[in-house]
């Protein structure tokens, strides 16, 4: 991972490591933008689905934590199920690269595939979409 926490700052070489980092560099902005006065009970409630899931509550976050979650992020692009119908054709592009370049993926829980399709897709955009079986894992 190329991620650098302190400086905000991304250095990949490839799709699969920029798509891992992309998802750690979200991972900070969730927990940073969670924590402001006023904001959406919603994103509140998002930040402690990851929270929960990456086991991380009173500390601060790690490597580790940045790894996990920009695998996990990587995994939800390369599954190439969309959340909208907007996001189909980038959603299909990754998922080619993905099975092209064999990507390390990692099957995912419900509750983080709802969070990510929150966090590329508005509320509307996700109802809008038909339904889909394989939207809830993988």
């Amino acid at each position: 991972m190329s991620f650098d926490s302190k400086t905000n700052t991304i250095s990949s070489c490839d799709q699969s490591e920029l798509t891992a980092d992309m998802g750690a560099f979200f991972l900070k902005v969730l927990r940073d933008t969670s924590s402001k006065p006023g904001v959406s009970k919603g994103l509140v409630d998002d930040w402690k689905i990851v929270e929960s899931w990456l086991d991380c509550a009173g500390r601060e976050l790690g490597n580790d934590d940045f790894q996990k979650f920009g695998v996990a992020w990587r995994s939800y692009w390369a599954r190439g199920v969309t959340p909208s119908v907007e996001l189909e054709p980038v959603f299909k592009k990754l998922s080619r690269t993905a099975k092209e370049e064999s990507w390390r993926t990692e099957k995912l829980p419900p509750e983080l595939i709802r969070v990510f399709d929150r966090m590329v897709a508005t509320d509307k955009q996700i109802q809008q979409k038909p339904s889909n079986p394989d939207r809830e894992g993988a």
